[in-house]
């Protein structure tokens, strides 16, 4: 087991997932900026009403806020191109955390993936490859890659148990978030719960299927829907834009992930596997 992690240490993959990954983690923090623009200007300002985090205080009000945004719109356009894009994850990471934590009225679930991503891309050599598409030009290690999409696992699959509690098979959790055209069109009583019902199953599908080869392409659909009807289905929020956008960023790292484990697990089968048995030797008769 031990030589198996250290295998998995050493390991490297291929540059394009990442890329893919560092590409539309960047648009989704531009999207996300594009949101909170109005806020800048009075979010830094210390003559206004914070509620102030634990620790963090009220030590980042006064900070510039074209500073902070123009390190953020720098840092994903570092991203976007590939120049290095550890830095350009780094200013991302720090101007949306300084944004959300000068004051607990602006922290979102979008807000809080943006940052926890980027955290993992200052770690991912994610310009292995310049583009998606192109040609890789390094390996990467691999275990930034399995960090990047072991944090999406673990969030799906903590959304999906979540959708099975009693308050959440009721349909409360969701029914006051209901809103938009499509849910009066479709007008019918147990819609809360049906969509509950869905989006546990398939984050929990997703948190899974993800994972391997045979279904991660139908896991990519199913996730790609999920999102699109939470946005569909539930009152607007550019923070649940945001957090689709981060989610969808997190899915080539599988690509990248899995790859590996599948050899170390393909290796383990065959030393737990009986060898087969040497063909005894054929005995001729005495009378031949």
């Amino acid at each position: 087991m031990i030589a198996a992690w250290e295998r998995l240490a050493s390991a490297t993959v291929g540059g394009r997932p990442l890329a893919a990954t560092r590409v539309l983690y960047a648009i989704g923090a531009l999207w996300l900026l594009r949101t909170d623009h109005r806020r800048f200007a009075t979010g830094f300002d210390p003559d206004r009403l914070h509620l102030d985090w634990p620790l963090v205080g009220g030590h980042l009000r006064g900070l510039p806020p074209t500073l902070v945004e123009g390190a953020w719109v720098i840092g994903a356009l570092l991203l976007i191109v590939g120049i290095v894009p550890r830095v350009g994850a780094a200013a991302v990471t720090l101007s949306a955390f300084a944004f959300y934590a000068v004051d607990r009225q602006h922290y979102g679930n979008g807000g809080y993936f943006i940052v926890l991503i980027g955290m993992l891309l200052v770690l991912a050599d994610s310009g292995a490859s310049a583009t998606p598409w192109g040609p890789d030009r390094r390996r990467a290690s691999w275990w930034p890659a399995f960090l990047l999409a072991s944090q999406l696992t673990i969030v799906y699959l903590y959304a999906g148990v979540q959708k099975f509690r009693h308050s959440s098979l009721t349909g409360d959790t969701i029914a006051w978030q209901l809103h938009g055209p499509l849910v009066d069109r479709i007008g019918w009583s147990h819609l809360p719960v049906a969509l509950n019902l869905l989006g546990g199953i398939a984050e929990l599908f997703c948190a899974i299927a993800l994972w391997f080869a045979l279904t991660r392409k139908l896991a990519v659909v199913v996730g790609v829907i999920l999102h699109v009807g939470i946005l569909c289905f539930l009152r607007w929020s550019p923070d649940m834009a945001a957090f689709a956008f981060a989610s969808w960023s997190l899915y080539p790292a599988f690509w990248a992930a899995s790859g590996p484990l599948a050899e170390e697990l393909a290796r383990w089968r065959a030393a737990r596997s009986p060898a087969d048995p040497a063909p005894e030797p054929v005995r001729r008769s005495a009378t031949a």
